[in-house]
């Protein structure tokens, strides 16, 4: 059944949803006790430290590399990742001290930071929306879209800021259509596939099944004149003045991670079998192809894209059109590794 919330709707399934959100309390509670020693203490070289990231869809590759590809051990970093599907859930993780880095779209920690955390983005690796808009077979064009289901995975996420930005240039009103929370990108592939949706926006390696399920591909959105911080790092302003050398350390780690993924095919197909949990040479390939071209070897954010959100955001909290995307972005330690010359071994 459907039930709305302030004018939306999101899927409830009963025990499914209570079950989820246990494992979600469940897993930042069990994060926040491993970590509760390290936050305390102060850097050594081997800082233990944990980091998430929010699902399986390719651009979540850039921390995958700077950790299969040793880039934290490298900079004398004892790091463990771990997947916590959902901003709203990742910000929790970060804030209560369970996690100190996280991997996320940037619509969540600039959310967090309007709403009084002191959440900032530290860098990104990919500053486009890495979509595709997919449809039910049915559905051919993009005017066939009013009045049908459109699944994201969270409300207010970057999912629907994609399709709300979408819509925007196919002069579709967003009223037109119901907006349904569905949860990760497998779920709603089913969900296409079965009629529960009608549309959401898929990214390899689900497009590459998508089409094989003679679903329609309505749009690919990274070539569209949109910039969005998909893929960020955040970090809270008390670790870097707390740590500003362990932060230092994560960040020319994860720009190593990047170089290497984009530079080294075969090392990165693997580092993508395995998060992928796949054999598929196709999907594996395609995933690569894909996701690779859009790492930014520089890890800055695009101010643009913030603003993006901002204005979007302003929508339903006017305090946020009064703030500037640099309000939000911390990138001391990006100028500092540009002066010693590190950077420039990876562009």
């Amino acid at each position: 059944m459907a039930v709305a919330y302030n004018g939306w709707f999101s899927v409830a399934a009963g025990a499914r949803t209570v079950a989820r959100h246990l494992g979600c309390f469940i897993l930042v509670a069990t994060v926040s006790a491993a970590l509760l020693w390290s936050t305390s203490q102060p850097a050594s070289s081997a800082e233990k430290i944990i980091a998430d990231y929010g699902g399986t869809s390719g651009f979540q590759a850039p921390l995958w590399a700077a950790k299969e590809g040793g880039f934290f051990a490298k900079y004398g970093l004892d790091v463990e990742i771990v997947m916590i599907p959902g901003g709203t859930q990742s910000m929790q993780a970060l804030i209560s001290g369970g996690t100190l880095f996280a991997q996320s779209s940037a619509a969540a920690p600039i959310n967090s930071r309007l709403g009084g955390s002191d959440v900032v983005l530290l860098a990104a690796s990919i500053n486009k929306y890495p979509f595709s808009v997919v449809a039910r077979p049915q559905i051919k064009t993009p005017a066939d879209i009013a009045g049908k289901k459109v699944g994201v995975v969270r409300l207010g996420g970057s999912n629907e800021s994609a399709l709300r930005k979408a819509f925007g240039l196919w002069n579709i009103d967003p009223k037109s259509v119901i907006f349904l929370q569905m949860g990760e990108a497998a779920s709603r592939l089913v969900a296409l596939s079965t009629g529960t949706l009608d549309v959401t926006v898929l990214a390899p390696p689900h497009t590459l099944k998508a089409r094989q399920m003679k679903m329609t591909i309505l749009a690919d959105l990274k070539a569209l004149p949109i910039y969005y911080p998909q893929s960020t790092l955040a970090v809270r302003e008390s670790l870097l003045e707390r740590s500003p050398q362990v932060a230092k350390s994560f960040l020319k780690a994860y720009m190593e991670g990047v170089h290497w993924f984009r530079t080294n095919r075969e090392a990165a197909l693997k580092v993508l079998r395995k998060y992928l949990r796949t054999e598929e040479r196709e999907i594996l390939e395609e995933t690569y192809d894909y996701f690779a071209p859009m790492m930014v070897p520089s890890l800055r954010v695009n101010l643009e894209g913030v603003q993006e959100i901002l204005t979007q955001e302003g929508q339903r909290l006017p305090a946020a059109t009064r703030r500037k995307p640099s309000d939000f972005v911390r990138e001391r330690l990006l100028d500092e590794l540009d002066r010693e010359g590190f950077t420039h071994k990876f562009r």
